[in-house]
């Protein structure tokens, strides 16, 4: 969706939203899904929130003429975004599922709010996303939010016994 309008993205957020939120829905929000934490599927929803909060505050950034990268642990590579990723979910253990749920989705309209917001010279003007990497617009930049969520739904239906369901 590199070349998508903010109404193209925002029409695509809101069904891979709805999609995948019914798949998640149908698995035991209690499932491990990694050993190591170990995380469960209300965890991945809350990882899922908090890298979109970060999105967010990237967008938000950007809107003000300013940039945003996420603040990382002072280790190297992976070590930093595993210990960053650790912290911030364990942060949230107390969540219940619906609490986490209700997050996920107010990040998320949050996040289109924003997009729609956008003056077309801040839609023009190619932003970094907060992970870092190469700059795009920030429709484009959204792009990172649906592969993200698509990523660990994968790995999710996959670890708790359900990866005959299409992932799309």
């Amino acid at each position: 969706m590199q070349n998508a309008t903010v109404a193209e993205m925002i029409a695509a957020l809101d069904a891979d939203r709805a999609a995948n939120q019914a798949k998640f829905g149908a698995l035991d929000p209690n499932a491990v899904v990694y050993a190591d934490g170990p995380w469960t599927v209300t965890n991945i929803i809350c990882h899922l929130t908090i890298w979109e909060e970060e999105f967010l505050k990237g967008l938000q950034a950007h809107q003000a003429g300013q940039g945003y990268l996420t603040e990382m642990p002072d280790l190297e590579g992976e070590a930093a975004l595993n210990a960053f990723n650790g912290r911030t979910v364990a942060e949230r253990n107390q969540l219940s599922y619906e609490q986490a749920l209700e997050q996920w989705t107010n990040v998320r309209q949050q996040i289109k709010n924003t997009l729609a917001s956008f003056t077309p010279e801040q839609l023009a003007a190619p932003m970094i996303a907060p992970w870092g990497g190469e700059a795009a617009s920030p429709v484009a930049q959204t792009g990172g939010c649906i592969w993200h969520e698509g990523h660990h739904l994968k790995e999710t239906l996959a670890a708790v016994g359900n990866d005959s369901a299409q992932v799309g």
